[in-house]
């Protein structure tokens, strides 16, 4: 089952309960501000977190804020949030709690702070795959543009964007060993299914790539929902 967020303030955010919210449409903006030296030590983020300095954080969404203890850090700055009337939270225990119960981590390295992406593969079913994974496991303001495979490796470095190749669907690339979704991927990955069929009708309907890839996105959101619930 999905956790409904609710920002419980002093009392903080389990990581339970904030992995039972990633890759969903549900979940907070994650707001990491560990220190540079502590990132150098461990360059690893929370999926769909972003970093930010804690000196100057702000958030026009639910937020939960994460440094390396879950102490001062990001107790301050959910504090300060709350204080400016923004609804938020830190997660208990911060980076350490977390790797040490061996949720899902995205190395630094793999992390645009473009947030472009650029794709060239031609299957829409799969391409979609790949949207709904950087929107909801990397970044919310995500983009990914569609490019042909021998210019993808030349936009991708002239426009300082994140490369995905064909036949990836990016869940491999960020070590995303998370079995709902790998099962969502099996069915989109390989052959025929109806979830790929649906998928192309939406490529059907709109002629518009980013009108097909947003209303795809609720249809993974759904069946993604639909593998975790069976769990």
């Amino acid at each position: 089952m999905h956790t409904e967020f609710t920002a419980t303030g002093a009392a903080g955010l389990s990581p339970k309960s904030l992995l039972s919210l990633l890759g969903t449409a549900k979940a907070p903006n994650l707001i990491d501000v560990c220190l540079d030296e502590h990132i150098a030590q461990d360059p690893y983020l929370i999926p769909s977190s972003r970093r930010m300095s804690y000196l100057d954080v702000d958030t026009d969404r639910p937020a939960v804020v994460i440094c390396q203890k879950g102490l001062k850090l990001s107790q301050g700055v959910a504090a300060l949030l709350r204080h400016q009337g923004r609804q938020a939270t830190f997660l208990q225990g911060g980076q350490f709690a977390w790797r040490d119960l061996g949720y899902p981590r995205i190395a630094l390295q793999h992390i645009v702070s473009s947030d472009l992406w650029v794709t060239s593969e031609d299957d829409f079913p799969k391409r979609a795959l790949q949207f709904w994974t950087l929107k909801r496991w990397i970044s919310p303001t995500a983009k990914l543009i569609h490019i042909p495979d021998d210019q993808a490796a030349l936009v991708g470095e002239r426009f300082e964007a994140g490369v995905l190749p064909p036949d990836h669907t990016g869940a491999d690339l960020f070590n995303l060993d998370i079995k709902p979704l790998q099962n969502l991927e099996k069915q989109i990955m390989g052959g025929q299914s109806d979830i790929r069929l649906i998928l192309r009708g939406l490529e059907v309907l709109y002629d518009k790539e980013n009108k097909g890839l947003k209303h795809a996105l609720t249809l993974l959101d759904a069946a993604y929902a639909g593998y975790r619930s069976c769990q």
